[in-house]
């Protein structure tokens, strides 16, 4: 009994490390796209000004 409670607990641990790990992968690349995004802007609105 003890083992059965101690491989689900280190499947709830391995199961939240990936969701975590995930989480970190998606965040760092919408970072990216978001500070690109906001540097294209940037350029075509001093472009704009500058014409």
């Amino acid at each position: 009994m003890y083992d059965d409670l101690n491989d689900d607990d280190q499947k709830e641990k391995v199961k939240a490390r990936q969701v975590k790990d995930i989480y970190e992968k998606f965040s760092e690349i919408f970072k990216k796209v978001l500070k690109k995004s906001i540097d294209n802007e940037d350029f075509s609105l001093y472009n704009t000004i500058n014409q």
